[in-house]
């Protein structure tokens, strides 16, 4: 069987800063020690790859799903990453050769409107030597991180709110079930709450995020919908009687883990929504002393808020807009709405707390 020798030339702009050549980068099914050569260049990226089977240039431009297409891919997360900043994409050059034939060099022009990143960025913190390894990788671990990185560069390459907030929400999502990967049966839920678990025990490295959190005052954050948070998370009696959501979610998950005097207010606020409800299934009381007690002894802890609006509200509110249960926000005659601003303030939260994630991923 002949083999096809790959050389894959993707020009760039002069504003690249790597200089370096990656051997025996894998790719699926390949064989530990014989994968291929990346090469970065001033101008270009160079692909030189092996394989038993014949592939159209087409196929290695558009198919995801071609083991080539997924080294174009690598390289050009990495060019970004790397450069920490947008490198425009010229033109991509397959040349194709076999021991008897050799194939014309087929171009394509890579267009303003086809390009990975189309706005500038600019990274908070240089990408780390884990991640950059990672990159190549072909395993679970890596293909997360890769799902990660490509999320994260399309936020902060984003001018658009709500956009920036959608994306920055699945962003921190694929973190939380990245810290979580080795449970083999991990829900949303789960993973949420081992991410907060975790803010919980390493307040060090969330620094940034938790001091935002404490600028965040009651009156802003009276501001969310917390009514339509508690109406949409705990059904009421004349949909569900079942007990769980309340004596579990409601009471611990809700209410018992968090002590902060902000989401108290806000939790002693919302009691009436669901009281029947609580009362129900005997929680109202135990709840009412929690929230009470701690209100008396005035608790800060910031990091609760941090992760209130992160882990809860943000949860929410993207499940709200994507499902379309609200109205476009961007269909408005104002750039100055309140939803404007706290989408805002949302969005520079999960930013920070993103970016915190990333600078010590691989603890995670």
């Amino acid at each position: 069987m002949s083999t096809n020798n790959y050389k894959i030339t993707i020009h760039i702009s002069r504003t690249n800063t790597i200089s370096e050549i990656i051997t025996n980068v894998p790719f699926p099914n390949s064989v530990l020690g014989r994968g291929d050569k990346i090469s970065f260049s001033k101008q270009k990226i160079t692909i030189q790859a092996v394989r038993t089977k014949k592939y159209t240039p087409t196929e290695i431009v558009t198919n995801k799903n071609n083991s080539l297409y997924g080294q174009i891919f690598k390289s050009l997360i990495y060019l970004y990453v790397v450069n920490g900043n947008k490198i425009k994409i010229i033109s991509i050059d397959i040349e194709r050769h076999t021991k008897r034939i050799k194939d014309p060099k087929i171009s394509f022009d890579i267009s303003s409107e086809e390009q990975p990143i189309k706005y500038n960025f600019a990274l908070r913190y240089p990408i780390s030597n884990f991640v950059k390894n990672k990159i190549w990788e072909e395993c679970n671990e890596a293909y997360s991180i890769r799902a990660i990185l490509t999320l994260w560069l399309a936020t902060i390459s984003s001018n658009d709110r709500y956009y920036i907030f959608e994306r920055s929400w699945r962003t921190f999502e694929r973190l939380c079930f990245y810290k979580s990967r080795a449970i083999s049966d991990l829900n949303e839920f789960t993973a949420i709450k081992n991410i907060k678990d975790y803010i919980y025990h390493n307040l060090p490295s969330f620094n940034d995020s938790i001091t935002i959190a404490s600028s965040i005052g009651i009156r802003d954050l009276k501001k969310y919908d917390w009514s339509g948070y508690i109406k949409s998370e705990f059904l009421p009696l004349s949909k569900s009687t079942k007990s769980k959501p309340y004596t579990e979610k409601y009471k611990n998950h809700l209410v018992i883990c968090n002590t902060d005097w902000r989401i108290m207010t806000i939790l002693r606020d919302t009691l009436s929504i669901r009281e029947a409800e609580l009362r129900h299934h005997n929680v109202y009381n135990d709840i009412v002393t929690h929230i009470t007690t701690q209100l008396g002894h005035n608790v800060v802890a910031n990091e609760q808020v941090l992760c209130f609006l992160c882990c809860k509200y943000a949860y929410f509110l993207r499940n709200k807009m994507f499902h379309g249960e609200k109205t476009d926000y961007t269909f408005t005659f104002s750039k100055d709405t309140i939803d404007n601003k706290m989408i805002d303030k949302l969005n520079y939260l999960l930013s920070s707390l993103i970016n915190e994630l990333l600078l010590i991923i691989d603890r995670l």
